[in-house]
């Protein structure tokens, strides 16, 4: 039957779009065909419908036949005996009709099944692309300005390192506010890893996690970096603080013993 023929071609290409739907790199190239096949499994419900009732109609009139055929038996001069009708669970077109409906249901639940895991895979990558490409050029706009901080000699004066400290721990407090883009992106990666589980390689995962990992280690290097200056400027902050006390100090007992030979 046709529609046996069609159930076959098209458990072939839903196993090949289950296959293909761990293969990312051609995920938004192939959404569209595959949306176009499940609407396609979807639309196919109106055609078993009709076979069942079709089914149901022939049961139906060869019922009415049999019925005809046994009245013109038991009226013949030599009375025939009935024909019984065959049982429901021997009906060769009951049991087509009943192995297309499982068949077809089968391949129904999983395309639905196909249709929630596109959406669910499709949105966990774009969040997995949009939070990794967030994290990278927050990275790069702000990797300049650590460089010029810890670069940066540690000023004579207690007013100028004092300066260089505000700096350094305004950048530092950036840094802290910034860190949810780092972990957005760890947890996307997590998602979409979660939603592949079981297709993936190890190397696949890995290629999926790799760039993620060398965000969070570019963040924690110039982190720590920063942390390392703001705690050399602030040491050398308090020791030029302590030299310029002292030097005041100095220079106040200097003015009292001039002021005594005076």
């Amino acid at each position: 039957m046709t529609f046996s023929i069609w159930l076959d071609k098209a458990r072939n290409v839903l196993e090949d779009k289950e296959r293909s739907l761990s293969d990312l790199n051609k995920l938004s190239t192939s959404t569209d065909t595959t949306r176009d096949f499940i609407s396609d499994v979807i639309a196919h419900q109106a055609d078993l419908r009709f076979i069942t009732m079709a089914a149901q109609k022939f049961v139906d009139e060869s019922k009415e036949y049999l019925q005809v055929l046994n009245d013109f038996r038991t009226s013949l001069p030599q009375r025939l005996p009935h024909k019984e009708p065959t049982a429901s669970q021997d009906s060769p077109v009951r049991a087509e009709v009943s192995n297309a409906t499982a068949r077809y249901k089968d391949l129904l639940s999983r395309a639905n099944l196909l249709s929630d895991r596109l959406s669910g895979v499709g949105g966990k990558q774009r969040d997995y692309h949009d939070s990794l490409d967030k994290a990278r050029t927050w990275l790069r706009d702000v990797e300049p300005k650590v460089i010029r901080v810890i670069s940066e000699s540690v000023a004579a004066e207690p007013k100028q390192v004092e300066d260089q400290l505000s700096k350094a721990k305004a950048l530092n407090n950036e840094f802290l506010a910034n860190e949810r883009l780092i972990d957005n992106a760890k947890h996307s990666v997590e998602a979409l890893l979660h939603s592949l589980e079981g297709q993936l390689t190890i190397n696949e995962a890995r290629e999926l996690e790799e760039p993620v990992r060398a965000v969070e280690d570019k963040y924690k290097q110039l982190s720590n970096a920063l942390a390392d200056k703001c705690q050399e400027l602030d040491t050398a902050l308090v020791r030029s603080q302590g030299v310029q006390d002292a030097l005041d100090s100095l220079v106040a007992w200097l003015n009292n013993v001039e002021s005594q030979f005076k």
